[in-house]
């Protein structure tokens, strides 16, 4: 699996790089010292997870994460920071971390963390490539069976947004359900996804 790194001090950065490197099944194919470098990294080696430390709590760290999200959709994310903000972690979920992990957890938990995203990239369908970042959003939450009205109140938009936005998901994947969408992005893998009409109304 291989992984791009980007922030932190740099002798803290390379020496985990250098800890990773060493496991039989990672590899860290680049590293930057910006976070905003990152993301011309990831597009040039398309790497399986990103792994982003975090120095500062602000927008540019959200902005990084979206840009890494629309132009890697298939990249997962996992962002490392020792603020424990809870708007600031809400607003890297939503721009497309997929984790965000405290600065003094383990190398142990940090390597676990790794290759789970890593594993969960590989189960997941190139169908994905197909969707923007807000649709595979949305598809991540109707995969875990919450229905249009907790995934507006999740993501802070309307119930009938999400319906366009399921709409549009069913138009470029071929299908008639949110049950068969679910199938097709991750192979059966959902939480009881709800099955419902093309047009979803619920």
């Amino acid at each position: 699996m291989n992984v791009v790194a980007a922030g932190g001090h740099n002798l803290l950065r390379s020496a985990l790089c250098a800890l990773l490197a060493s496991e039989d099944d990672i590899d860290v194919v680049a590293q930057a010292a910006e976070i905003g470098q990152v993301t011309e990294l990831a597009c040039r080696h398309h790497p399986d997870v990103v792994l982003l430390h975090l120095e500062r709590a602000d927008l540019a760290a959200v902005h990084t994460v979206l840009a890494l999200r629309a132009d890697c959709p298939g990249t997962r994310i996992i962002a490392m920071t020792p603020f424990e903000d809870r708007a600031f972690l809400r607003a890297l979920q939503r721009a497309g971390a997929q984790r965000c992990l405290s600065s003094r957890i383990t190398y142990a938990e940090l390597a676990a963390a790794v290759r789970g995203e890593a594993r969960d990239r590989s189960a997941v369908s190139p169908l994905l490539a197909l969707l923007t970042p807000r649709e595979a959003e949305i598809m991540r939450l109707v995969a875990r069976a919450l229905s249009n009205r907790q995934i507006g109140r999740r993501l802070e938009i309307t119930e009938d947004t999400v319906k366009r936005h399921l709409y549009n998901v069913f138009k470029k994947l071929d299908v008639g359900s949110r049950l068969e969408a679910v199938n097709r992005l991750y192979g059966g893998r959902s939480m009881t996804a709800r099955s419902e009409a093309t047009h979803p109304a619920a």
